[in-house]
This record gives structure tokens, sequence and C-alpha cells, in this order.
């Protein structure tokens, strides 16, 4: 069966942020710690060295010691940024939220306990650094209420509208 392309690209961020910690690491070993072969390491390596932020000219991109992968090790020489926080405004961080719920409830999370655990961890860590602004998406995501049954939200969302739930 043919990798997923989430499962990669959640190896591959795992692979810059390894190596950014541990230093120069033998490819046998990356193969070992990522639970693949030492092909897919060295295709993994060059899918990121092509890899980097917005401008993609040479000092935007991803970079790895040349001369290091010809003996069979991967050092990381530039990760571009790739192993700092994250840093996201209200909004975005209200955008995400609003997008783990939906995928949250998708047939493909409720069937992989794995990723269902990785939706609802992500989705805790949101909701708790963003507060009320999570609460007030909550709010206003839920469809409305037959008429007589509003309670009032503790939080209000953006536009003021408030929730059927009380909560």
């Amino acid at each position: 069966m043919a990798e997923r392309a989430d499962d990669r690209l959640v190896r591959l961020l795992g692979i810059v942020a390894y190596l950014d910690g541990a230093g120069p690491v033998p490819v046998d070993e990356l193969a070992r710690h990522f639970g693949v072969s030492e092909r897919q390491v060295l295709d993994d390596v060059d899918a990121l060295w092509v890899s980097g932020t917005p401008g993609y000219w040479p000092d935007d991109l991803i970079d790895f010691d040349a001369d290091s992968i010809e003996r069979g090790v991967v050092r990381l020489t530039e990760a571009r940024g790739m192993t700092r926080p994250l840093r996201l405004g209200t909004r975005e961080a209200v955008a995400l939220v609003a997008a783990l719920r939906a995928m949250r409830e998708t047939a493909a999370v409720q069937a992989d306990p794995g990723r269902a655990g990785v939706v609802e961890s992500a989705l805790r860590k949101l909701t708790d650094a963003t507060g009320e602004a999570a609460a007030a998406s909550t709010c206003a995501s839920r469809p409305r209420a037959t008429r007589g049954s509003w309670r009032r939200c503790p939080v209000r969302s953006p536009r003021g509208v408030a929730c059927a739930s009380g909560t």
C-alpha cells in the first residue's frame, strides 16, 4: 500500500526536529528511529533539501551537509525555522480549532484511534491556548436550536450569536 502524504509529512518534519536536537545521525539509526528503510531516509532528505520557507532561494531552503551524507551520516546544517514554535494570531488559532473540530467528526479520524488521539491532543492544546476565543467558536459553530430553547452562552461569538448549549 502506498504511503499516505500526511504520514510522510509528519516524518519529514520529525526528521528536521530530531536532527536539530540530536546532531549528526547515521542513516541506519535514523531509519530505525522513524521505522523506515535507509533508502526512504535518503529520499526524505532529498525532499527536504528542496523544501524551506517562502521565497525558495538557496538561502531559504533546509540544508544538509552533502559530504556527511556520502559517509552515511545525516547532518542538518540549516533548519530554516522549521524547529521554532509556531506562533498563531487569535483568528488563525480559532480557525484551526474549528477545522480540528470538523476533522474530529470525519469517518477517517473516528476509524483510526491514533489519528483521533492526535486530533484530540492538538484540539485540546489549541483550545487551552485560545481560551474564550475557542469557546466562542464552539458556540458559533453549533446548530441553531428551535425557538424558545436558547440559553445564554457565557462567551459570545464574534458576531454576538448566543449558544443553544449553554456552554
